[in-house]
């Protein structure tokens, strides 16, 4: 095989290093650590972050991106996607309810609409 057949990795972004600040003021059991980040493109950076200890203060660091990451996604889907799926929805849960003579239905779709909003909020929660 030859050198340009051969894909080109990106670099993974990793935890260099991560240090012990001080105790959190405000937060009592919480500590400040100081994450060194190597970037995907070689950059390094500092952020500080808080948690009860290292791990879960890297962990927090990887939510926050995740979050981040799904809110870029979504913020590209319109207004109008949003919009058709909540009348669907409940439009259908609506027809089903008449048709059935049963509110069973709509609440259902009520349901799975508070599911839908719940499961979002606690991917992207900080």
């Amino acid at each position: 095989m030859s050198d340009n057949t051969q894909k080109t990795q990106k670099m993974p972004r990793i935890a260099i290093k991560a240090e012990w600040e001080r105790k959190s003021e405000s937060t009592p059991g919480f500590y400040k650590y100081i994450v060194t980040i190597r970037e995907e493109d070689g950059e390094i950076t500092k952020s500080p972050v808080y948690g009860r200890n290292m791990q879960d203060a890297l962990s927090r660091i990887v939510r926050h991106e995740r979050s981040e990451r799904i809110v870029r996604k979504t913020e590209k889907i319109p207004v109008w996607v949003y919009l058709l799926l909540f009348f669907m929805t409940m439009g259908t849960g609506s027809i089903l309810s008449y048709q059935q003579n049963s509110p069973v239905y709509f609440g259902a779709g009520v349901g799975l609409l508070l599911f839908a909003l719940g499961a979002y909020q606690w991917r992207t929660r900080d």
